[in-house]
């Protein structure tokens, strides 16, 4: 409970909740081939939707059911129909979407004050309107585990700690998050990379200075001796 309290207060939940009936107005119309509004299954959404709900009546990925996508965007339909069909997978993306504006606000608050970073919120809103477009696609469902990578290392980095001190239960969600996103489709976990080869980079850079002060203590030992 108090590793859990680090990361909530008394503002968290109230703020849990705006998000969540601003992300659900949101997907009303960001996502209209899941939405409650019409009846229409899209294109790409359609295959997804079609395999997710194959996989809930028993039909087996790349065998009865094939496509390029990785597995993960199926299971996560499949897991939307078993929660209440179309309109349970339109839940599962309300749901996905309020952590995704959290993590960017948690992000942004790290450098700035409240209000700049529900202006971050704003931001990702936008991105997603110009990017993503029709909603259930791989790239709505990597936001989750491509920002929490982004927000515990930079997190960690703002504190200012040497790179030994990176928490091991961070890795292992940086590992979880790459592996959901590589299994999405491989170019989604490019984040997860990034944060990876910075916190290496992190880790050799601290190795070659123990090493350098290492070496220049020797040095002042012989000259004295």
């Amino acid at each position: 409970m108090k590793k859990l309290g680090k990361y909530l207060d008394e503002r968290s939940l109230p703020r849990l909740g705006v998000l969540l009936c601003f992300s659900a107005v949101f997907m009303l119309f960001a996502s209209p081939y899941t939405t409650p509004l019409n009846a229409y299954y899209g294109y790409d959404s359609a295959v997804f939707m079609s395999f997710g709900k194959g996989i809930t009546h028993g039909l087996r990925l790349y065998l009865d059911l094939y496509d390029n996508k990785g597995p993960m965007i199926f299971y996560f339909n499949a897991l939307g129909y078993l929660l209440g069909g179309r309109t349970g997978l339109w839940i599962l993306q309300v749901v996905f979407m309020t952590f995704a504006f959290e993590l960017s606000y948690r992000t942004a608050r790290l450098f700035t004050g409240r209000g700049t970073a529900w202006l971050s919120v704003l931001v990702l809103l936008f991105l997603y309107c110009g990017t993503v477009g029709e909603g259930n696609m791989t790239e709505e469902w990597s936001l989750v585990f491509s920002l929490l990578p982004l927000w515990l290392s930079l997190r960690f980095i703002k504190t200012g700690a040497p790179a030994y001190r990176h928490p091991k239960w961070y890795s292992v969600i940086y590992g979880v998050c790459f592996g959901v996103n590589f299994m999405m489709r491989a170019t989604n976990a490019a984040i997860v990379c990034g944060v990876l080869l910075l916190l290496v980079y992190m880790g050799l850079a601290y190795l070659g200075a123990a090493a350098g002060s290492e070496s220049c203590r020797r040095c002042r030992q012989r000259r004295s001796a």
